[in-house]
């Protein structure tokens, strides 16, 4: 039994390239794409564009970056048009009150338990609404850059905001963003970030691109200590580039790469690596494109659709298959013997034998190209 299932243009009329999903307050599944959004279908396992349906009102812009849902409400973010709402009970769109909203591009929209709703832009840094009311975090110097990619609000409610370059932690007292001097094992280059999340111990795992993950443990947090520790106990997960990184109810890291997806346990340790040969929609996935829905099953989209499994579901196979010998050839004095080695208990050979061939294999026939073989001749 495979336990990915992967959703695609042919299998379930999604388009392929898949940016973001949410799950709404009735527990449907929302997808955003770089051609609309839909909504999934439980029952026929099917995707609606919502543009094909007459029920909706028609959206402004197709590539949908980010989907954030809040009661009756769907906030779309969009690459270059800005921030609309759709009400999944009505199926109207309103575009919120937001200074140039229309030349926004937007690349993370979250609502936080302060009743807040944060926008992050590519172009004009952080927005927060708040009973109506629009700030601009840019505009009012209140934060340094404007390119700002990730949002992510920690267990404790502190909110913090990412560029590829610098981390921000936003202070309530003062209502500003505030740099965050972090320190990647000494790197005179700090790596480009991509993705940002927090482990149920409370350390803050930060993926980059080409250099892998890096962690801010919880004790270093409470005493201001910004030392970063890489991900390094494996000789691959250094080298990996990490779109995104959510976890499961035990504590694992499961992260997209360009790789495939890797499975790391608490303390970043690589448990298991899965590729499209494990059914996933490809090795490569999208930026961000990432969610864990009520039912603990996660989410990863990329440009060939996406990727549902539930990690408990998913087996890591601790020992290696069973090895078969299934025949041994022989050249002897010009002719070639051929013997069927499954019942064959012994074969003796001579100098005279100076060609001896071993045909063998191994029974595992769901993912067989990831075989392996090592061998050994006395």
């Amino acid at each position: 039994l495979v336990p990915f299932g992967t959703f695609d243009e042919q299998n379930s009329g999604i388009f392929d390239d898949t940016s973001a999903f949410t799950q709404d307050i009735a527990g449907n599944i929302w997808i955003g794409t770089y051609n609309g959004l839909y909504r999934f279908d439980e029952l026929t396992r099917s995707h609606l564009n919502i543009n094909d349906s007459n029920f909706f009102a028609p959206i402004q812009d197709q590539r949908v970056m980010t989907i954030a849902s809040k009661n009756l409400e769907l906030w779309l973010g969009f690459r270059k048009n800005g921030v609309q709402i759709l009400n999944t009970e009505t199926g109207k769109v309103t575009t919120p009150a937001i200074p140039q909203a229309h030349n926004l591009e937007v690349t993370k929209i979250l609502h936080t338990n302060d009743n807040r709703t944060w926008l992050a832009t590519d172009n004009r840094g952080v927005f927060s609404i708040v009973d109506g009311n629009v700030t601009s975090y840019l505009d009012k110097n209140l934060l340094p850059e404007a390119s700002i990619t990730i949002l992510f609000e920690l267990d404790s409610g502190i909110l913090l905001a990412s560029s590829e370059k610098n981390i921000y932690q936003y202070d309530k007292t003062r209502n500003r963003f505030d740099t965050l001097k972090l320190n990647f094992n000494n790197n005179n280059q700090p790596p480009l970030i991509l993705s940002l999340s927090q482990s149920t111990a409370g350390d803050i795992w930060i993926g980059t691109k080409d250099q892998g993950l890096f962690i801010w443990p919880v004790e270093h947090q409470k005493t201001n200590n910004y030392d970063l520790l890489p991900v390094s106990t494996d000789s691959e997960v250094p080298s990996f580039t990490i779109y995104a990184i959510e976890f499961d109810q035990q504590g694992n890291a499961w992260c997209s790469t360009q790789q495939g997806i890797i499975k790391l346990d608490k303390s970043g340790k690589l448990l298991a690596r899965f590729t499209s040969a494990d059914g996933l929609q490809g090795d490569d996935f999208n930026f961000g494109a990432s969610f864990v829905d009520s039912q603990g099953r996660m989410y990863f989209g990329g440009s060939n659709g996406y990727s549902r499994f539930t990690p408990e579901e998913v087996e890591i196979q601790t020992s290696p298959p069973r090895l078969l010998l299934n025949s041994i050839e022989i050249s002897r004095q010009g002719e070639l013997f051929s013997y069927d080695a499954t019942d064959l208990q012994t074969l003796e050979l001579t100098h005279q034998d100076q060609y001896v061939k071993f045909n063998f294999g191994v029974l595992d026939f769901l993912n067989p190209e990831k075989n392996q073989y090592r061998y050994k001749v006395c």
